[in-house]
Order: C-alpha cells, then structure tokens, then sequence
C-alpha cells in the first residue's frame, strides 16, 4: 500500500479523491447533486481510478521483472 500513497503526493491527493468517490457513492443511493457537481466528481473518480489502474500495473511489471531475476539468479 506504501508504494500507492508514494504515486499520490505522499497520500493527500489520494485521500482527497477517495473522499469525492464516497461522495459520489452517498449520491447514488440519496440523489443530492447537482448535475454540475456530479460531473465534476465522475471526472476526478475516472481519473483516480487510470491512475491506480497505471500504478498497480507498473507496480506488476517491477514485481515480474525481480521475480525473473531471482528465478534467473537461482538457477546459475
């Protein structure tokens, strides 16, 4: 989890956004938004979500490369 808050600014911006998500999440079951707001807040989840989408798959490609380097270095 460490390296997701690294990707985020030290984790600020990261909370920020989840705070609009469970916004965004209230006003599907209460309808509060306004139009204006409920778009706004789409367009920072939409985001959120590419950037943990690009973060968990560079955070793959790293974990595969060191695991193909220990698997190498063993069998030498």
């Amino acid at each position: 989890m460490q390296f997701l808050i690294s990707e985020f600014e030290d984790g600020k911006e990261l909370f920020k956004i989840y705070e609009k998500a469970e916004k965004l999440h209230s006003n599907f079951y209460h309808a509060f938004l306004g139009k204006d707001e409920l778009e706004g807040l789409w367009a920072d989840v939409l985001r959120l979500v590419k950037r943990l989408d690009n973060a968990f798959r560079e955070k793959l490609k790293r974990l595969q490369v060191s695991e193909e380097i220990n698997h190498f270095s063993n069998a030498q």
